[in-house]
């Protein structure tokens, strides 16, 4: 584990001063109506219980250079999270969560499981394993697998896909000025492959990510705003060898030519029309480790909210990822088959039809390959989803 001890340095001294922080300034509340609905079941502990299951049927037009025609694939998917935590003390949690593996298997940024191989049994997995301790009113320390500790404007999934879970320790601030005015902060180091030859003959730098994030919201009368900066280093990937590609430029024996040092800022306008919440948000990312196709931008519009029953809620949205602009094996999933190098338009439906269930209609339409002179492949993809919470 050498130079590991440089990856968690940072994240000891944010701890440390973790301790002597602000202790009466408020803790930011989450909305009650964003909260989980958790199945209430006895256990000879102070916990919870929850979990979430989604079926999808998805059809995906893929065009192909030789020959020169669509790719027709038709499939049903499904997704089932099941967790809890318990109460250690008035300060600490201890979380876990078990979900269905992917398709493929093991991989970070999506937990969709085919309904495939004749009735063949499916694989559940270690989706979460953390702690959660509240070392002041408003700072909390995450440390193990734990959810992702980031917040980007509108939830988009520019970086990092909604399915990814970190693994190490995270710092999180939140203060409620006023009631107009929120702060947010986050510090993180978290480890992405440990890297050890006893001989030394191969590699021996580990590659980690350190984060750091900045956060500001204003919520007036008629209108608010959101800002949130990123920055984000993954150490020591240049070299190290991908999983899988995703888009991004990798050697002949499949290993990182890039680091990625990402710099990202978001904004978000809220208000509401006719009794309805409507947002505008953008997130800008540049890798500063690569001189070529180094950006990324997201922009789109959310109207309505999913609360009680027959309430709905549509987004459209906009994003250009180019080939190194951000890590493909962490960014979502969907959009033009997943990964970087591809431009998508996205536009969802989803109607509440009860209580804790609801259906989503989203459509995504693309192009894969964009970088390449020779073939750009269109890519679409449409899915139907049936999602229930308890």
């Amino acid at each position: 584990m050498k130079n590991s001890v440089s990856l968690l340095r940072p994240l000891l001294l944010i701890c440390s001063l973790s301790m002597t922080s602000l202790a009466q300034a408020q803790e930011s509340i989450e909305p009650e109506e964003n909260k989980p609905n958790y199945l209430q079941i006895p256990v000879p502990f102070n916990g919870k219980f929850y979990g979430d299951f989604r079926f999808r049927t998805e059809k995906i037009q893929e065009q192909q250079l030789a020959p020169l025609k669509d790719s027709d694939l038709l499939r049903q998917r499904m997704r089932l999270r099941i967790g809890g935590s318990a109460e250690v003390n008035s300060q600490t949690e201890v979380g876990v969560r078990l979900s269905t593996d992917s398709a493929l298997g093991n991989e970070p940024n999506t937990t969709n499981q085919d309904l495939s191989g004749y009735y063949s049994k499916k694989s559940i997995v270690l989706d979460l394993a953390y702690f959660n301790w509240k070392a002041t009113e408003n700072i909390r320390i995450l440390g193990g697998k734990t959810p992702l500790p980031f917040e980007f404007v509108a939830d988009n999934d520019l970086i990092f896909d909604n399915d990814v879970t970190p693994e190490g320790l995270s710092v999180k601030y939140n203060q409620t000025v006023d009631l107009a005015h929120d702060l947010m902060a986050v510090a993180s180091a978290t480890w992405l492959n440990e890297r050890y030859s006893a001989d030394g003959s191969a590699e021996n730098t580990d590659v980690g990510l350190l984060a750091l994030q900045l956060g500001y919201a204003f919520k007036g009368a008629d209108f608010g705003i959101r800002a949130v900066g990123s920055y984000l280093n993954f150490a020591n990937i240049k070299g190290d060898k991908a999983p899988a590609a995703k888009g991004n430029t990798v050697d002949g024996g499949g290993n990182y030519v890039h680091n990625y040092e990402l710099s990202s800022l978001g904004l978000e306008l809220f208000s509401e029309v006719a009794g309805q919440p409507i947002s505008f948000f953008a997130e800008y990312v540049k890798n500063s480790r690569d001189d070529d196709y180094n950006t990324a931008q997201i922009y789109g519009i959310q109207f309505g909210e999913l609360k009680d029953v027959s309430s709905w809620a549509v987004t459209l949205d906009y994003r250009q990822v180019e080939k190194d602009a951000v890590v493909g094996l962490l960014t979502d999933s969907d959009s033009a088959g997943g990964g970087t190098d591809i431009r998508s338009w996205k536009t969802s439906l989803a109607y509440q039809v009860g209580r804790n269930a609801n259906v989503a209609l989203t459509y995504f339409n693309g192009k894969e390959a964009i970088s390449s002179p020779v073939f750009s492949p269109d890519y679409q993809r449409t899915m139907l989803d049936f999602n229930f919470s308890f």
